[in-house]
């Protein structure tokens, strides 16, 4: 925000972006028929990892030239299996950015404690 303070956040783009392309290349029919279906999927299942940046990364790293992945497919590859490592993609993405923010607000907490205890 200024010299003194700043602000803790970080965009993410690739949710609704991936999730609306997915969809509609994957041809689904509605988000209450995919609802059903991935609830009834254990995670992972599906043996697929991507990497979810279709049109770039924005935080953490803001790489614009960043480039969507899916690794493993294979004949066995169903639209549902690759819906749902996207899904699980985004919500790792989401997760580590938690994870860094929290460690960011905790070593901030910890400055300030140890800022005032010292002053």
């Amino acid at each position: 925000v200024d010299g003194r303070r700043s602000l803790l956040g970080g965009a993410l783009t690739e949710g609704g972006n991936l999730y609306a392309w997915m969809r509609q290349l994957l041809a689904f029919a509605t988000d209450t028929d995919l609802e059903t279906m991935l609830r009834q999927r254990a995670p992972d299942v599906h043996g697929l990892s991507m990497l979810p940046f279709i049109g770039g990364e924005r935080s953490p790293g803001w790489a614009v030239d960043a480039r969507g992945t899916i690794h493993g497919l294979s004949l066995n590859t169903t639209p549902i299996d690759i819906l749902q490592a996207g899904l699980e993609a985004i919500a790792y993405r989401i997760a580590l950015r938690g994870r860094q923010q929290g460690n960011k607000i905790e070593l901030a907490l910890h400055a300030q404690e140890v800022h005032i205890k010292t002053c």
